[in-house]
């Protein structure tokens, strides 16, 4: 049985959450989350650290810039909600 990582990389982290490397560092540089450097300077997630981040904005609803489409297509909008589900 391979043993559970509980240190991930940026797009370990990013993959944990369903969100994209560079949303995870607007995340970031806004506070939401501090992940630990490495003497490298490397950033480095703790899986507790993203899942107390799931857990405190579960059922939360936020706006998000939508993807898009040229704005006389069907369904056109800026904005679209998104609701955080719990997994």
């Amino acid at each position: 049985m391979k043993p559970e990582r509980t240190m991930l990389t940026t797009a370990e982290a990013a993959a944990f959450l369903g969100i994209s490397p560079n949303t995870l560092r607007r995340m970031e540089a806004r506070g939401a989350l501090i992940p630990y450097r490495t003497e490298g300077g490397h950033r480095r997630y703790s899986t507790a650290m993203l899942e107390s981040y799931l857990e405190a904005h579960r059922g939360t609803t936020r706006m998000l810039p939508h993807a898009t489409p040229a704005s006389g297509e069907p369904g056109y909008t800026k904005e679209r909600e998104v609701t955080c589900e719990s997994a």
